[in-house]
């Protein structure tokens, strides 16, 4: 059966050739693995030996040029099969192809739960690091403050990096939204021990 299927989450739209390979981790008798990719599963891939691998070198079956060619979520599915053609499992993975390899992403409106002097939220997202948004003083520690962001759009998120000032939080969650009205907790930090936190999702 298949263990795992793994490939890029995220993908360049240049890395084409070799650098974009989908690996299945198989265990027990396996004959071959077939690879199905396309709009609607249209074209596949055949490995009858392990590691079974599909890389994109531009040539043969799987043309990583002409599959990168489109932006946005591309979905693969490998078939595990035995020596009678029965098939044993099957997995699918998504990966994301995007036209730079890193972007980062200014938000076009932020709120917040409340402000400290001139210290609003928009400066959590100027790309100074001598500047910050602050909150509202609580000596007491029961206030829940937020700062909210709107995009503007839809996308794939990979990377969160938040850098925390000495005066942080030590408790916080991080939500995400398609309408600002339904919040779904993609990560809960409790006891926070450095000012800066790097973050893959």
């Amino acid at each position: 059966m298949i263990k795992t299927l793994s490939t890029n989450d995220i993908v360049n739209q240049t890395q084409a050739g070799n650098q974009l390979s989908i690996n299945a981790v198989t265990r027990g008798e396996i004959n071959h693995v077939v690879f199905a990719y396309g709009d609607n599963y249209e074209f596949s891939h055949s490995e009858r030996a392990a590691p079974y691998a599909m890389s994109g070198d531009g040539a043969g079956d799987f043309n990583a040029v002409s599959y990168l060619a489109s932006l946005g979520e591309k979905h693969i599915r490998a078939t595990a099969y035995d020596s009678n053609g029965t098939v044993i499992s099957t997995q699918e993975v998504t990966l994301f192809i995007s036209d730079t390899a890193t972007e980062s992403i200014t938000p076009i409106e932020v709120e917040a739960s409340s402000v400290l002097g001139n210290n609003g939220p928009m400066m959590a997202f100027d790309q100074n690091h001598g500047t910050r948004w602050e909150s509202v003083h609580d000596a007491s520690n029961q206030r829940v403050e937020w700062l909210t962001m709107d995009l503007g759009a839809m996308y794939y998120l990979t990377d969160m990096e938040i850098l925390w000032e000495t005066a942080r939080s030590n408790d916080y969650e991080i939500k995400i939204s398609n309408d600002g009205v339904a919040w779904q907790s993609v990560e809960r930090i409790s006891a926070l021990a450095h000012s800066m936190i790097y973050m893959m999702r």
